[in-house]
């Protein structure tokens, strides 16, 4: 099968940057190792700087209506409690539910996910990238890898 753009992980990299090609036109594949939803370690907190590309994106704001946060509160040892405000403040969000939705942004855009799908190796030939995996070959145009500084 031949791509414009190939993507190789679906963590919120290769989820927002398919869904921005597949939104301007390009036929995008993306592949992720694993399924959606998935847990994962996170913060659970984004600034809200990044919600006006969210919006861009799609992001389902006002379905899921997110827990607003504005000032960070750390708890010491024995229960002394310190804060300060956050200027531009935040909304909570867990890396599940993030990755999922951005997940349906991504199939609702046109992006074919291959899921469960590890990736072995790219070769690039000529212009073209192969970019192989167990169940088949595929061909792009361009390739982008946003698997992560800790993937194997």
């Amino acid at each position: 099968m031949k791509y414009d753009i190939g993507i190789v992980g679906g963590g919120i990299a290769g989820l927002t940057s398919s869904i921005l090609f597949a939104k301007s036109g390009y036929s995008v594949v993306l592949f992720e190792k694993s399924s959606y939803p998935k847990h994962k370690v996170c913060g659970e907190y984004v600034s809200n700087e990044v919600k006006p590309f969210l919006q861009q994106l799609g992001f389902p704001f006002e379905k899921l209506q997110l827990a607003a946060i504005q000032q960070l509160e750390v708890v010491a040892e024995k229960g002394i409690t310190v804060s300060a405000p956050l200027d531009l403040g935040g909304f909570g969000i867990s890396r599940y539910l993030l990755d999922y939705e951005l997940y349906q942004l991504a199939l609702a855009s046109g992006v074919v996910v291959h899921t469960n799908t590890s990736v072995k190796n790219i070769i690039k030939i000529g212009n073209i990238y192969q970019i192989k995996t167990d169940h088949e070959d595929t061909e792009t145009q361009f390739c982008i890898s946003a698997f992560g500084k800790k993937s194997n």
